[in-house]
């Protein structure tokens, strides 16, 4: 008797388990090979441009098609797409890939964030987001299939880029024109770094850091901080007296 009992309530558990499953991140993201990825073209049209081209060249983890805003906003309650669009928030614009389905009905902000990477101040920067637009796209891709893996990416994007980062291996690059020749010659001894911040940042703001491999231009290293009197753009001292050890 005790034996059937313990048989039928493992068997009642289980329907409990596969709702806890579902509701992991790992999870929701199985299905982002077999769905098409939606890249939504809006906003700039030189940046939405350069976004198409990137994906055509680079974009190979699943299918894609390029869609409309209109068309976006039609389409984001349907789980069978995936929605890699350029949102901003106050003060910089991220380069996000979204999940659809039904809950969109409430609105972009309803649906499920995959990955949201910074590309570039809200109001326009300098150009550099260019250069390293098409690393992005390839850093979502790469994160993406990771996290349908593994319950510790699926939760700690940073974590899961910082872990790549190997100090001292390489030269680290911070100033602007060396970085950006190192990144656009594949210099395989070179750590290229990138900042994104708010050109007007207000009481909260935050700075974005990034680091690419020069190499082969995969997202190493990804960290933020808020930005205050003290600690403005850029990368902050201890923080590349750390990185450069």
């Amino acid at each position: 008797m005790r034996f059937l009992t313990g048989i039928l309530l493992f068997l009642a558990s289980l329907p409990l388990f596969a709702q806890g499953k579902v509701s992991t991140r790992a999870y929701k993201l199985a299905d982002f090979p077999d769905k098409v990825t939606q890249v939504v073209l809006s906003g700039d049209p030189i940046l939405a441009s350069a976004l198409q081209e990137e994906v055509v060249s680079g974009w190979t983890a699943s299918a894609f098609e390029c869609c409309t805003l209109e068309q976006f906003q039609e389409r984001m309650t349907r789980d069978k797409y995936y929605f890699l669009i350029l949102l901003d928030t106050p003060g910089v614009r991220f380069l996000t890939l979204l999940k659809g389905g039904p809950e969109g009905a409430k609105g972009i902000g309803a649906l499920h964030e995959v990955a949201a990477l910074p590309l570039v101040a809200s109001d326009g920067g300098d150009g550099r987001e260019f250069t390293y637009l098409g690393a992005l796209v390839q850093a979502i891709q790469e994160y993406t299939l990771a996290a349908r893996e593994s319950e510790r990416a699926a939760y700690g994007m940073e974590h899961w880029f910082r872990s790549r980062f190997r100090r001292g291996e390489k030269q680290l690059l911070l100033e602007p024109d060396e970085a950006d020749e190192a990144f656009l010659s594949y210099n395989p001894d070179a750590i290229a770094g990138y900042v994104v911040a708010p050109a007007n940042p207000e009481k909260g703001a935050y700075c974005y850091k990034m680091l690419f491999d020069a190499g082969t231009h995969c997202l190493v290293y990804l960290a933020k901080h808020k930005m205050d009197a003290r600690h403005g753009a850029g990368f902050l001292p201890d923080e590349i007296k750390r990185l450069s050890k």
